[in-house]
């Protein structure tokens, strides 16, 4: 599918979807868990998609009632057979220390970009956990048999935090005593700090002790039945912000201003380039200002945001230089290469090297064609700065935006875009 994106003005409310890191995660939790989960305010992307389908494969039992998911489970892992991945980065990193916690023999495979992504995190950590593997060069397809058995262990966490969370819940679920996890060469420590914020509804626990060291304590007795909730999501929003800034007023509701995902940070960059906005009870207000200042700032922690960022860049007057670019090597895309030929090809001039993007920012980007290269924030991070540019833009390989924000097109069009979908 094509999406044509003209300059268009964008005012009104949208609710933005549930968080599919919150959502995965959640589903995580709810098969360790032994009683009923009620999930409210579930994400439909594709990604959280697969999630419910690992988990029903792993023994747990999903059913949608309107808008909440009821999932009920032994809390055990004994599954044999083979799991499918998709294309979901998070979903294989976090659930194959989890199914490796099953004494049977589980193959695990993926599609797309995820067969090209380095595991190499598994090979070094799981045969010290008990885990029999067989992999070829840390690339999937991989096959397991646990059972994973927890102990004292030091990971090596530069290549993703997505495995260390897995860890840490494959730990949770199963430590007596309480279990010391020590990550060096932390990055995206956010995201780790959501994974223990979601813990404690379901009896499990874990806590920084220092900057690399994590305790974790066994389980404790609770109720049966737990509930929570998907809050929405910081890295969907962080592109309809943007869209407010360049070319609208924009209410953008179902964030959660105390939220632990890393990609809140949208708003502290904001206050350092001058740019206003307001938070209220329904969410955060943004208006048109399109004379801002470019701005420098580390993403090594929140490598989501170089797409949206690079648009925001791209309007600013001057020089912006956005850090961490390494962490994008390894996405649905080389986000830093694909990055460069997309905004280069609008005639923005941007680099990429020494771990930075820097965009040299004129206060406008040219219409044309690009290639979405089958990564969502691709698509999205085209589409909003056809918003504002000097003409509209088509984007090939639209459908992408399914794997986290579905409803994207169909939330510009309601604000009031010009989209056509061909």
């Amino acid at each position: 599918m094509n999406a044509v994106v003209f300059p268009s003005q964008v005012n009104g409310k949208v609710k933005i979807p549930g968080s599919k890191s919150v959502m995965q995660r959640l589903c995580a939790l709810a098969l360790l868990h032994s009683g009923t989960t009620i999930i409210h305010h579930p994400d439909n992307s594709d990604d959280s998609e697969t999630a419910l389908k690992i988990i029903s494969a792993l023994g747990a039992r999903v059913t949608q009632e309107e808008d909440l998911l009821r999932v009920e489970s032994s809390g055990e892992v004994s599954y044999s057979g083979e799991l499918n991945f998709g294309e979901s980065g998070l979903a294989c990193r976090m659930f194959l220390p989890i199914a490796a916690l099953s004494r049977n023999k589980i193959s695990l495979t993926g599609e797309g970009s995820l067969l090209k992504r380095p595991l190499t995190f598994f090979n070094e950590v799981l045969p010290v956990l008990g885990v029999l593997m067989l992999s070829k060069d840390g690339f999937l397809p991989f096959v397991i048999r646990g059972p994973l058995v927890p102990h004292r262990i030091q990971v090596d966490g530069s290549e993703s935090s997505q495995g260390v969370t897995g860890l840490l819940y494959a730990f949770a679920s199963s430590v007596r005593a309480n279990t010391l996890l020590s990550v060096t060469k932390v990055v995206s420590k956010p995201y780790i700090d959501l994974s223990i914020s979601l813990l404690e509804p379901f009896g499990m626990s874990a806590k920084w002790m220092t900057d690399d060291r994590i305790f974790i304590f066994p389980r404790k007795q609770i109720l049966e039945n737990v509930e929570v909730t998907v809050e929405g999501d910081w890295s969907s929003a962080a592109f309809l912000l943007i869209a407010g800034v360049l070319c609208g007023d924009i209410q953008i509701e179902n964030l959660n201003p105390q939220s632990q995902q890393g990609d809140k940070f949208i708003l502290d960059i904001f206050s350092e380039m001058g740019i206003h906005y307001s938070i209220n009870k329904l969410g955060v207000s943004v208006k048109q200002q399109r004379d801002f200042k470019s701005f420098t700032c580390d993403l090594t922690h929140t490598p989501d945001l170089f797409p949206p960022l690079v648009v925001l860049a791209s309007f600013a007057n001057g020089r912006s230089v956005l850090k961490g670019a390494g962490r994008l090597v390894n996405k649905e895309s080389n986000r830093a290469v694909e990055l460069v030929k997309m905004f280069s090809s609008l005639g923005v001039n941007l680099f990429f090297a020494d771990d930075e993007i820097s965009v040299e920012g004129i206060g406008k980007v040219n219409g044309g064609s690009v290639d979405g290269v089958n990564d969502h924030r691709m698509v999205m991070a085209a589409a909003i700065a056809a918003l504002a540019a000097d003409g509209p833009i088509t984007i090939a390989g639209a459908e992408a935006v399914s794997k986290s924000y579905p409803e994207f097109f169909t939330g510009l069009q309601q604000l009031g875009a010009q989209v056509s979908l061909i």
